[in-house]
Protein backbone atom coordinates (compact mmCIF):
# COMPACT_ATOMS: atom_id res chain seq x y z
CA UNK A 1 0.00 0.00 0.00
CA UNK A 2 1.42 3.44 -0.99
CA UNK A 3 1.74 5.50 2.15
CA UNK A 4 -0.56 8.81 1.69
CA UNK A 5 -0.38 12.20 2.86
CA UNK A 6 -2.47 15.31 3.75
CA UNK A 7 -1.50 18.50 3.62
CA UNK A 8 -3.81 21.56 4.95
CA UNK A 9 -3.29 24.95 3.33
CA UNK A 10 -4.78 27.92 4.27
CA UNK A 11 -3.22 31.15 1.73
CA UNK A 12 -0.14 29.47 1.22
CA UNK A 13 1.60 28.10 -1.97
CA UNK A 14 3.36 24.44 -1.89
CA UNK A 15 6.13 24.69 -4.44
CA UNK A 16 6.98 21.12 -5.28
CA UNK A 17 6.97 17.68 -2.99
CA UNK A 18 9.93 15.47 -2.73
CA UNK A 19 9.60 11.79 -1.29
CA UNK A 20 12.66 8.92 -1.20
CA UNK A 21 9.94 6.48 -2.40
CA UNK A 22 6.35 6.26 -3.84
CA UNK A 23 3.81 8.14 -1.74
CA UNK A 24 0.55 10.03 -2.49
CA UNK A 25 -0.09 13.42 -1.30
CA UNK A 26 -3.28 15.92 -1.30
CA UNK A 27 -3.78 19.37 -0.32
CA UNK A 28 -6.29 20.31 1.65
CA UNK A 29 -7.13 24.30 0.28
CA UNK A 30 -9.43 26.21 2.79
CA UNK A 31 -8.73 29.62 0.85
CA UNK A 32 -11.15 28.55 -1.78
CA UNK A 33 -12.40 32.59 -2.57
CA UNK A 34 -14.02 32.24 -5.64
CA UNK A 35 -14.56 28.47 -6.86
CA UNK A 36 -17.46 27.31 -7.94
CA UNK A 37 -19.76 25.43 -5.48
CA UNK A 38 -20.29 23.18 -8.05
CA UNK A 39 -16.56 22.65 -8.56
CA UNK A 40 -16.06 18.19 -8.27
CA UNK A 41 -13.12 18.87 -5.58
CA UNK A 42 -14.71 21.03 -3.21
CA UNK A 43 -15.40 19.10 -0.02
CA UNK A 44 -15.21 19.01 3.94
CA UNK A 45 -12.94 18.45 6.65
CA UNK A 46 -13.98 19.23 9.77
CA UNK A 47 -17.06 21.00 9.01
CA UNK A 48 -14.69 23.18 6.39
CA UNK A 49 -15.30 23.74 2.99
CA UNK A 50 -11.69 23.17 1.47
CA UNK A 51 -10.36 22.47 -2.76
CA UNK A 52 -8.81 18.78 -2.61
CA UNK A 53 -5.98 18.54 -5.15
CA UNK A 54 -3.55 16.05 -5.59
CA UNK A 55 0.43 16.99 -5.48
CA UNK A 56 2.90 14.63 -7.30
CA UNK A 57 5.98 14.64 -5.65
CA UNK A 58 9.73 13.86 -7.52
CA UNK A 59 11.42 11.08 -5.92
CA UNK A 60 14.78 12.64 -4.92
CA UNK A 61 16.07 10.15 -2.22
CA UNK A 62 19.61 11.99 -2.16
CA UNK A 63 17.79 15.50 -0.96
CA UNK A 64 15.33 13.61 1.59
CA UNK A 65 18.00 11.89 3.36
CA UNK A 66 19.94 14.76 3.09
CA UNK A 67 16.94 17.12 5.31
CA UNK A 68 16.65 14.00 7.24
CA UNK A 69 20.28 14.35 8.34
CA UNK A 70 20.24 18.08 8.99
CA UNK A 71 17.24 17.64 10.70
CA UNK A 72 19.05 15.25 13.41
CA UNK A 73 21.93 17.33 13.62
CA UNK A 74 19.70 20.32 15.23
Amino acid sequence: MTPKILLYMEGGVIHAASSDGPVEIYVADFDIDGIDEGHPHLTKFDGDDCLLFKVEADELPNSCALAEKTWRMT
